[in-house]
């Protein structure tokens, strides 16, 4: 296997951790000559020499086809500065629609419910966005997702559908927007 460079461990490690919603594909996974790291959001792919036959095949499928479009897109344009995220705007926010409670109060003329709120499936809080400016489109994105792919050096991107996708000295990736206008 190709020896990674810390830079590339690092990243492939914090993506992974970003988010444990998805369970077993928040792992390190080899697809077609590369590790990649994904928490169903974002996918980080580093090259590498070596197979995994333990994958599950339909998250393999699913990489597979994401990462030969990540290599057959195009153009990739540099990364504008604009894109560059004030460190403010990461982390998280308290949710408004339950006030940071995590929870509603709801009512009728017999019973009170007191149920998880919709919002933030619970926790009280929301993780900040950043809505990126493209040609003809807006993607809206997490905050500290961006910061980290800002943080990437000869960083290129392509917009496909709700996609970003991204090459950077570091690897390759792709991030799915959380709302397209």
């Amino acid at each position: 296997m190709e020896t990674l460079s810390n830079e590339q461990m690092s990243l492939l490690n914090h993506i992974a951790l970003l988010s444990d919603d998805f369970g077993p594909l928040s792992k390190k996974i080899m697809v077609d000559g590369y590790i990649c790291t994904t928490n169903g959001i974002i996918a980080f792919f580093v090259p590498a020499k070596c197979k995994d036959e333990n994958i599950n095949k339909n998250i393999e499928a699913v990489l597979s086809k994401r990462l030969a479009q990540i290599l057959s897109s195009g153009p990739y344009l540099p990364w504008p500065k604009h894109f560059s995220i004030p460190d403010e705007s990461e982390g998280e926010s308290d949710c408004d629609e339950c006030n940071g409670n995590g929870h509603l109060n709801l009512s009728n003329n017999y019973h009170t419910y007191n149920v998880d709120c919709k919002s933030c499936h619970g926790s009280g809080t929301l993780r900040k966005e950043v809505l990126l400016s493209m040609p003809d489109s807006e993607l809206k994105f997490d905050a500290s997702i961006i910061k980290l792919i800002c943080g990437m050096t000869e960083l290129e991107y392509c917009v496909e559908e709700n996609l970003l996708l991204f090459k950077s000295k570091q690897g390759i990736g792709l991030l799915v927007s959380g709302e397209w206008k």
